[in-house]
C-alpha cells in the first residue's frame, strides 16, 4: 500500500508524529509519497538522519496523492477538509490524523497511528463516501470567495 502524507505545517505538534511515521515506513520498506512542505520542514528542522532525509527528499512531491492508495492528513478537521478539497478529483480515500483535542472528522489520534496503518495494510477498514458541494455564481463561474467543503 502506498501512503500519501500531508498535513498542516503550521501546527507545531505535526513534526514528531510525521518523523516517527517516516522512520517506521523506512524500517519496514513501505512505500509513501510526502507533501513537499512536510519534507522541507523535516529537513529544515534536522529531525532525521542523512539517509532518512535523502529518502524523504526523493519521495517529496507537490502532488502527494499521485499513486497513493490512501492519504494521511495530519492536523484537525479543517486540515482534513482542505486535503479532501485539494485531491477531490483523484478519488483517493483520506484518513484524518487528529493532532488536536477533539476531532469529529479526523478520528484517528496520533497515538493510534501505528495500529491504523496496520489495519490499512491488512485491509481492515471501510471507506465512507461523502458529498462535496460546489457553488457557482449566476454567470457560471465558481465563486472564489466561497469555500467548497465535504459534507
Amino acid at each position: 500500500m502506498v501512503l500519501g502524507i500531508t498535513g498542516n505545517v503550521d501546527k507545531a505538534q505535526i513534526w514528531e508524529p510525521v518523523e516517527k511515521l517516516v522512520r517506521t515506513l523506512a524500517t519496514t520498506n513501505s512505500d509513501y509519497v510526502i507533501a513537499e512542505p512536510l519534507a522541507s520542514g523535516l529537513h529544515s528542522r534536522g529531525r532525521l538522519n542523512t539517509a532518512e532525509l535523502e529518502q524523504v527528499a526523493q519521495r517529496g512531491a507537490a502532488d502527494y496523492s499521485v499513486g497513493a492508495d490512501v492519504v494521511l492528513s495530519f492536523g484537525g478537521d479543517g486540515t482534513l477538509l482542505n486535503t479532501v478539497h485539494e485531491i477531490a478529483d483523484r478519488n483517493v480515500p483520506v484518513l484524518g490524523i487528529n493532532l488536536g483535542r477533539l476531532g469529529f472528522l479526523a478520528l484517528v489520534d496520533e497515538s493510534l497511528l501505528g495500529r491504523a496503518i496496520d489495519d490499512l495494510n491488512a485491509g481492515h477498514f471501510e471507506i465512507e463516501e461523502r458529498r462535496m458541494l460546489r457553488i457557482q455564481s449566476e454567470d457560471g463561474h465558481p465563486d472564489e470567495s466561497v469555500n467548497s467543503w465535504g459534507v
